[in-house]
């Protein structure tokens, strides 16, 4: 099998596990190892990406996840978040879950995949859909 036919049995196969999930998770590295990538200009090309690949699964609920806070000092990973949110154009309020968990509702889970921080968040809002 040549390598495009590869690739393209490979998409059609993630296509076809995409298309089942009911969320997606964007999770994005705001302290990434190689300055010169802009993590704003990432995530929207991904997006971007989604929504000409496939317009059904760019329109499912989809959870922003910040990754690698912990490699920054506070004021910093504060600093790149707010920059981050701005760039990209997030504009949602915290959800109120009082009284009912929508899981359509736009999500920002801030976390530290190496040291677990707000990862059960994050873990038990997911598992929760």
């Amino acid at each position: 099998m040549k390598a495009q036919q590869k690739a393209q049995a490979s998409a059609t196969a993630s296509s076809n596990t995409l298309s089942r999930t009911g969320l997606l998770l964007h999770v994005v590295d705001l302290a990434p190892f190689d300055e010169t990538v802009n993590p704003a200009e990432e995530a929207l090309a991904i997006i971007n990406e989604l929504r000409k690949y496939d317009e059904e699964l760019y329109g499912k609920p989809r959870w922003l996840v910040l990754n690698k806070l912990d490699m920054l000092d506070e004021e910093e990973a504060q600093t790149r978040t707010a920059a981050f949110l701005e760039a990209i154009g997030w504009d949602y309020p915290k959800p109120d879950d009082r009284f009912q968990f929508d899981m359509e509702t736009p999500r920002l889970f801030q976390i530290s995949a190496l040291t677990h921080q707000g990862t059960q968040e994050w873990y038990t809002k997911s598992t929760n859909t």
